[in-house]
């Protein structure tokens, strides 16, 4: 018995180790493609994002906090992941935060940590998000949708690097780098007294905005040949690349859903496609007019364009968000006016690419 015990112990730890190595490999290989997307990212032949990959490099190697500011989908964990990457904490943890999907309920507990008994059904204590990332880079996205009596224990942490768990007597230090995420004008927030102003300016140490994709069309071979590199293990095919006829096609879109619009539609051309090569039939481009006929009115006339159910949808959303000032929740916000869950409208917002703060 001892012996047949000895060998399911064996068993257990090869199992163990092989485990942690497949999760290294997975790391490995996702240091790799964070390492590519980086030389694509620098290389681009827009010199607006080239010096925005410049910039990105000189604020890598400090201890500053950043501020990432851009539309939905535009790619800002891949800047702050590229940022520690790129950083001496490269070898600690990156931990990312959506603050808008966080439980408002058990937010600070999360961010900060608790000890046993702070609460019902807090049965152990939980170190928190800060002190997970202790050492590395903690990537809070959405940070304009931080409620505002958790902003002020926010700027206590980033002033003086230490957390008050809930239910603790005694903080506790923490060495965690911030980079903080939003699409939400955060100046129009402050003057709306929705964000603390403090706070604002103590995160905006050294801001970064990231482009939305219809204002880089000429790079877009570049974001094409990385997303394809990612999708292709996907959908089983390698060597994926577009044709000139489904790149020229590709052009002539305004991509509201920016970088992840631009991933679901090569990902869907390459499920179709029966080579390596995506033809323009294989995007199923049939439903989406060309970007003069997407913004405004028509070229030749004074008529309004036709437009999708999705588009006339995006167009209402923000209508309705530009006279609440871009607030969501409470009552005459974006959500009650509308008749929706904050949290099913902020889904729609995500899908559709609009901006709380869309310019009339």
């Amino acid at each position: 018995m001892r012996s047949l015990h000895c060998v399911r112990q064996g068993q257990e730890l090869a199992r163990r180790s092989l485990a942690s190595e497949e999760r290294a490999a997975a790391l490995d290989r996702r240091i790799g493609e964070i390492t590519e997307e980086a030389g694509v990212f620098s290389g681009s032949a827009d010199p607006q994002v080239r010096e925005l990959a410049r910039q990105a490099l000189l604020v890598a190697s400090t201890n500053s906090t950043v501020l990432l500011v851009g539309e939905t989908g535009t790619g800002k964990e891949r800047l702050a992941r590229f940022i520690h990457e790129q950083s001496p904490r490269r070898q600690r943890p990156f931990v990312p935060v959506n603050c808008a999907a966080l439980p408002s309920g058990t937010l600070e507990s999360d961010l900060f940590g608790h000890e046993r008994g702070a609460f019902t059904g807090a049965h152990r204590a939980r170190p928190g998000l800060f002190r997970a990332a202790d050492g590395g880079t903690l990537f809070l996205d959405e940070i304009g949708e931080l409620p505002l009596e958790l902003q002020g224990k926010l700027l206590r942490a980033l002033q003086e690097g230490e957390v008050l768990p809930v239910g603790a007597e005694r903080r506790v230090k923490v060495n965690a780098r911030v980079v903080a995420a939003t699409h939400v004008d955060l100046e129009a927030a402050v003057a709306a007294e929705r964000f603390r102003e403090d706070l604002y300016y103590r995160l905006s140490v050294f801001p970064l905005r990231l482009l939305p994709l219809r204002e880089r069309l000429c790079d877009l071979p570049r974001p094409c040949r990385a997303l394809l590199r990612e999708i292709g293990p996907r959908v089983g095919k390698v060597e994926l690349r577009l044709s000139d006829k489904a790149l020229e096609a590709m052009q002539q879109l305004d991509y509201p859903g920016n970088i992840r619009e631009l991933s679901n539609l090569l990902e869907r051309g390459a499920i179709r496609a029966t080579s390596g090569v995506i033809e323009g039939a294989d995007l199923g481009l049939a439903g989406h007019p060309p970007r003069h006929l997407r913004r405004g009115r028509r070229a030749g006339g004074g008529e309004e364009a036709l437009v999708s159910l999705a588009e006339n949808e995006r167009r209402h959303i923000e209508r309705v968000l530009r006279a609440t000032g871009g607030r969501i929740y409470g009552e005459g916000g974006a959500a009650a006016i509308l008749g929706l869950p904050p949290t099913t409208l902020q889904s729609r917002m995500k899908r559709l690419g609009v901006n709380r703060t869309t310019a009339p």
